[in-house]
C-alpha cells in the first residue's frame, strides 16, 4: 500500500505530457559583495551554503501537450534560459536577471508553455531579496 501511494504522489508532480529538464549556472561572488537581488519570473527557493559563489538551477517543465524534449533542448542550446549576474550601484550588490525576457516557445505554429522554477545556492555572508 504504501509503494502505491508513492508513486501516486510522484505521479501527480508531473504528469506524462510534461517534460523537465534542468540548467545548472554558476555565478562568482566579489568578497566585497554584501547583497543580492533577484530578478526571476518563476518561483525562486533560497539555499545558504558555504561557498562563495552563486549556483542556480532553472527547472523547465514543458506543461503543453505538444512539448518534447527535442523542443526543450532546441531552446536551451539557443541559450534562452540563460541568468544574467551583474554588480550594480556600490559594487556591493549583485542583481540576478533573466537575459531574455521573452522565453515563449513556438513550434509548428503551436505555442508551448512552460514553467520555470529556480534553486539559487547563496553564500551565508549574502543578505537577499526577491523583485
Amino acid at each position: 500500500m504504501r509503494i502505491l501511494t508513492l508513486c501516486i504522489f510522484f505521479s501527480s508532480l508531473i504528469t506524462p505530457s510534461q517534460n523537465l529538464k534542468k540548467i545548472s549556472q554558476f555565478f562568482s561572488v566579489h568578497h566585497l559583495t554584501t547583497s543580492l537581488i533577484t530578478q526571476l519570473d518563476g518561483e525562486v527557493e533560497f539555499v545558504l551554503w558555504e561557498k562563495d559563489e552563486l549556483l542556480v538551477e532553472t527547472s523547465i517543465i514543458g506543461e503543453s501537450k505538444n512539448s518534447s524534449d527535442y523542443t526543450l533542448n532546441y531552446v536551451i542550446n539557443k541559450k534562452n534560459f540563460e541568468l544574467d549576474c551583474s554588480l550594480i550601484g556600490d559594487a556591493r550588490t549583485l542583481l540576478l536577471t533573466s537575459k531574455k525576457i521573452n522565453n515563449t516557445i513556438f513550434s509548428k505554429g503551436q505555442k508551448h508553455q512552460t514553467k520555470k522554477t529556480f534553486k539559487v545556492y547563496i553564500p551565508k555572508r549574502l543578505y537577499f531579496a526577491i523583485q
